[in-house]
């Protein structure tokens, strides 16, 4: 499976898009679609670095490409589209090794209740400007409602 186009532009959303270097609130240098220092690929952004858009979703694509292979790797069972494009946006969020190692994917594994795995993606609040980002990925898991941020989680939806 792959990031539909719905979970892309809810990605990008959440991560924007900026063709000039800028230190996100962690201080680490980021450019294009979220792609930060962090990630140790090419290009590693640097005070001072511009791009263009084509670059950026250049950039943007590869880094799905390497978030999709990691999801793929961790998650043991089946998934929905939503699970997956939820899954996809906090891995590219959190980098490859913290979403491997996640409670949230062991519970998914699990099979543990959707409200279990979403207690867990929840405990990433880390810095508070995520937060609102991370809940709007949690109801994107639960409910396969599509939002970049919310700032109160609702309740699940009925889907009978």
């Amino acid at each position: 499976m792959e990031l539909s186009d719905k979970g892309t532009q809810v990605l990008v959303d959440r991560e924007g898009l900026a063709l000039e270097a800028y230190q996100d609130s962690e201080g680490y240098w980021t450019i294009g679609v979220g792609h930060a220092e962090t990630s140790g690929r090419p290009p590693i952004p640097c005070e001072g670095m511009t791009i263009t858009e084509d670059q950026a979703l250049a950039i943007f694509d590869e880094d799905n490409d390497v978030s999709e292979a990691a999801v793929a790797e961790a998650i043991t069972r089946n998934m929905q589209q939503h699970q997956l494009d939820a899954f996809v946006s906090i891995c590219h969020n959190i980098g490859e090794s913290a979403f491997r190692g996640a409670t949230f994917v062991e519970r998914f594994n699990a099979h543990a209740s959707d409200a279990e795995v979403v207690e867990a993606i929840l405990w990433w609040d880390e810095p508070p400007e995520i937060v609102s980002r991370r809940q709007g990925e949690a109801v994107q898991f639960r409910d396969a409602v599509y939002v970049a941020r919310i700032h109160k989680m609702p309740p699940p939806r009925d889907m009978s």
